[in-house]
């Protein structure tokens, strides 16, 4: 059996982290950039992979200041989701504050399993003192796969940045509120145009 557990903001275990860098590591260059040419969850400042840097490190070290969501079985890292508390971006301003979810990482063995969509089932559900009136995240224009998952979810593209990864790249934002929030309803039913 599949369970989610919650874990609150820098506090994961030497075992969980040991379980969440394997995994980062897994699937670093599987993003778009890859992880480790980032300086952050949600940096735009990109430098140059280095494999001699051995992985993701700065991505893994900002991560884990973050809640997560980890997906578990049988002791085992299905996969996992980080989110910031309450995070405001610019470019999600009638969206905000926002559960904004930095990454969601699953291992290839366990995908198309549905544990992707558990993850943002939790996130939608997570305990008030973590929660936001809208849970929002944003995605590179070619990860097709993610981008429907959020549609199915009722995700809103509400923001889309131009050759932001790219010539070709875009960065996509996807929002939607959360279950019985307190938003003005005209927030929630129509996504911002961005030129």
């Amino acid at each position: 059996m599949t369970t989610i557990e919650l874990v609150r903001p820098g506090t994961l275990g030497d075992e969980q982290r040991n379980a969440v860098w394997s995994l980062l590591v897994a699937v670093d260059s599987e993003f778009v950039p890859p992880l480790s040419s980032r300086d952050s969850t949600t940096t735009k400042r990109l430098r140059p992979s280095d494999p001699a840097a051995g992985g993701p490190r700065a991505y893994f070290e900002r991560l884990v200041t973050q809640a997560s969501l980890l997906a578990t079985r049988d002791g085992s890292l299905l996969g996992m989701m980080s989110f910031i508390v309450r995070h405001r971006e610019p470019l999600l301003a009638e969206w905000s504050p926002a559960s904004y979810v930095s990454t969601v990482a699953i291992a290839r063995r366990f995908r198309r399993d549905g544990v992707a969509r558990a993850l943002y089932e939790s996130v939608l559900h997570i305990p008030a003192d973590l929660s936001s009136p809208f849970v929002a995240t944003r995605t590179w224009s070619g990860n097709l796969s993610h981008m429907a998952l959020l549609a199915d979810l009722e995700f809103l593209e509400v923001a889309r940045v131009t050759d932001d990864r790219g010539v070709g790249v875009d960065s996509v934002f996807y929002a939607r509120a959360v279950p019985d929030c307190d938003a003005p309803a005209s927030t929630r039913l129509s996504p911002r145009p961005v030129g």
